[in-house]
């Protein structure tokens, strides 16, 4: 408000070396409000940026920039903050790759088919999970068509064609 009384006098005396000092003083002070207001916000981004709250960290940076878009200290943080949360994604994903594994190799075939599955939606090209995934899916592939062949040389044992059900199987087994 001091600011447009200022204005509105220097439009009536544009040279007036007191109104124009006072302008330049006002302006100081807005400046100086904002720094101080983008200072605080970057400090709080930082904190929210310790505490893995990205997108808080994120909203804050976008305060701070919008009251001072030249900020060097928000500027590098906003650049930080995406490194961060990709690195983030990625260390979960691994920690959940590694549960899907121990799943895995206890036998464990849909848990581990889950975690792989998080592990992915987290980082879609993370290299283990991709391959974990594909050979669990194998896994329970061959489960089932082993458990098709089990049900049906069962059958055969039962009404007597043990050759049979006996060649099913190794066929089965040796597929």
């Amino acid at each position: 408000e001091a600011q447009r009384d200022v204005d509105k006098g220097l439009a009536q005396a544009p040279s007036d070396q007191q109104l124009l000092d006072l302008k330049a003083e006002i302006a100081r002070r807005i400046e100086s409000e904002r720094s101080e207001r983008a200072a605080k916000l970057l400090g709080e981004a930082k904190r929210r940026l310790d505490d893995k709250e990205f997108d808080a960290s994120l909203a804050l940076i976008r305060q701070g920039l919008e009251l001072a878009p030249q900020h060097p200290g928000l500027m590098a943080l906003s650049k930080r903050v995406p490194e961060e949360r990709a690195r983030d994604l990625a260390a979960r994903a691994s920690e959940l790759v590694q549960q899907a594994r121990s799943a895995f190799d206890r036998g464990e075939l849909v848990t581990g088919l889950r975690l792989s599955d998080e592990a992915l939606s987290l980082s879609p090209d993370h290299a283990q999970a991709l391959e974990l995934k594909a050979e669990i899916e194998d896994r329970l592939t061959r489960r089932q068509a082993l458990s098709g062949v089990v049900e049906q040389a069962t059958q055969l044992a039962d009404q007597g064609q043990l050759g049979e059900a006996l060649a099913m199987v190794d066929r089965a087994l040796t597929s």
